[in-house]
């Protein structure tokens, strides 16, 4: 019989956890034996997943907005440092100092990111291409980190629910204060089991950035404990995932490829093929167009996959433009749209869950980490 022991207990061996990629959270839970063997026999691995399969919905998709963009961190920056006005008054103008004059990067400032991929036409293609911030990188990791350990709470309360098992949970020490997360709220102990089984980027560079930094969050020793091992999940670019075409004022931004990104060293899908082709679209697209453009994309996304949870990782407007139609609402009208972006921000999630052939939304499934980013891009 199994039971759960807090990352302390069975991280006696501590060099062993880390092996394992263990995350060394004071709030996590693991699934160990009494014999303090590390994976469940087939009997209980097949439990736990056939009590999943009960307490899932049918199908899960979470829209997320990328991360902090740099371009615009270091816009709101320069504006307000009299010394940096000049230089850093426009997020285009970061780049100028982040390369020299043979096109390499080079650190000015904290939040930069430690590395920048090559890309094809050189460093300004990063002009309306932005990255994100050190930090904004951070808090993607830490959502992974957050829709983790509602999987390892759902499963907690999974085995209770068929008495396979006691729970000891661990004691909190230390509250997470730069989460704004109390330990053992009622938010992360709900049943619900989050981790992302497909996940698709728009094509602009911050997106994939988030999407990675995600991924890396959600990895833990909670997979190799339930026997299933550390499944590598790989980012798909969809350039129809992209914002609406009205903001592109300078026309559609040099995006990379997904061999480029590849080589960079992001895991994407390199043998994914997109639904739509970002150079087809028309740069005069209505906001009715990119309601259209979106609901039609995420349908045809859903026909893939009968099951599980997917992971769409975009723009502000992408989770209402994504969820809304699909939820049975009509578009918004342009006001309303506004309205609707200005109360975004940085990594906010929309999820939506298919019960009995319909869908619904039900808001973000954990506490905002960002409080910033009430822009429309």
């Amino acid at each position: 019989m199994a039971r759960l022991r807090t990352g302390l207990e069975c991280g006696k061996d501590r060099a062993a956890a880390e092996s394992h990629r263990q995350l060394d959270l004071p709030w996590q839970v693991h699934i160990c034996s009494k014999e303090g063997r590390t994976r469940l026999d087939a009997k209980e691995i097949q439990s736990v997943r056939m009590a999943a399969a009960v307490e899932s919905p049918t199908r899960r998709l979470l829209v997320v907005r990328h991360s902090e963009r740099c371009d615009y961190h270091f816009k709101k920056k320069g504006m307000r440092s009299f010394v940096l006005l000049s230089l850093l008054s426009t997020g285009v103008k970061w780049i100028n100092s982040a390369f020299d004059e043979g096109g390499r990067y080079r650190r000015f400032d904290a939040q930069m990111p430690a590395t920048l991929a090559v890309r094809s036409g050189g460093p300004q293609d990063f002009n309306d291409d932005t990255p994100i911030t050190t930090s904004g990188y951070s808090f993607c990791v830490r959502t992974g980190n957050h829709l983790q350990l509602t999987l390892s709470y759902s499963i907690s309360l999974m085995l209770v629910r068929n008495q396979q098992c006691r729970v000891y949970l661990p004691t909190c020490e230390k509250e997470p204060s730069t989460l704004s997360l109390p330990c053992f709220s009622g938010e992360l102990l709900r049943d619900r089991g989050i981790i992302a089984d497909y996940v698709y980027s728009s094509p602009a560079y911050r997106c994939v950035q988030t999407s990675q930094g995600i991924l890396e969050g959600e990895l833990s020793l909670i997979f190799d404990c339930l026997g299933l091992g550390v499944k590598e999940v790989r980012i798909r670019i969809e350039p129809g995932l992209f914002q609406w075409m009205h903001w592109c004022k300078r026309g559609l931004p040099h995006f990379m490829s997904a061999n480029e990104f590849s080589a960079a060293g992001f895991p994407v899908d390199v043998s994914y093929r997109a639904f739509d082709d970002a150079t087809t679209f028309d740069e005069q697209e209505t906001l009715l167009d990119y309601y259209n453009r979106s609901f039609a994309l995420v349908q045809r996304i859903l026909k893939l996959h009968p099951k599980g949870t997917i992971l769409l990782v975009g723009h502000a407007g992408s989770l209402e433009t994504l969820t809304r139609q699909l939820s049975g609402k009509k578009p918004r009208e342009r006001a309303a749209f506004r309205e609707f972006l200005h109360g975004t921000s940085y990594l906010a999630i929309n999820e939506v869950i298919e019960r009995n052939n319909k869908w619904k939304i039900t808001g973000c499934p954990i506490p905002p980490l960002i409080n910033s980013g009430l822009d429309r891009c």
